[in-house]
């Protein structure tokens, strides 16, 4: 059911969807050695499911930044401004779970806070009638200024995104 920002929560629930490949599965289940495994064995593509959730919605739903990082950095043509079926972005998702470090990595890759989904919601309008008023003020202040500086995620394990 899609809630009044436009967003489908029980897409980003840990019960598979319909349309889901192996990728999408792992993010899922916050399996970062499955996804260097699928890597080593072939290409990780950024297919969407049945709903539209790319690899990347998914993973901004989390808030596991070692899977974000590895996302953008590994899966095929990966857009941080990407559409599900509702025009969100995952920006959208990120902000609406309150996941300040993967919207920092998000921002980091080009993701814009001012996109509108279907319900004509923008990710700073989540975060002003959520009450995240530093996630509000940070997604403004990177509309205005997309050169600003955006925190490094705390991540004391982010090298292990890297794969020899």
């Amino acid at each position: 059911m899609v809630n009044e920002f436009g967003i489908d929560s029980d897409k980003y629930t840990l019960s598979t969807y319909e349309g889901d490949d192996a990728v999408h599965s792992a993010i899922r289940g916050d399996y970062l050695n499955v996804l260097s495994l699928l890597l080593r064995t072939k290409r990780l593509t950024n297919s969407k499911n049945d709903a539209g959730v790319t690899p990347l919605h998914l993973a901004a739903s989390y808030d596991s930044i070692e899977v974000v990082s590895f996302v953008l950095r590994h899966v095929e043509n990966t857009n941080p401004n990407a559409l599900d079926n509702e025009d969100n972005t995952p920006l959208h998702i990120a902000v609406f779970y309150n996941n300040d470090n993967t919207v920092d990595e998000l921002l980091k890759a080009g993701a814009n806070p001012g996109i509108q989904n279907k319900a004509g919601i923008t990710p700073i309008s989540i975060a002003e009638s959520q009450g995240f008023e530093e996630l509000a003020k940070k997604l403004e202040t990177f509309e205005q200024n997309p050169s600003s500086e955006i925190k490094q995620p705390c991540c004391s394990n982010f090298q292990r995104c890297q794969i020899s």
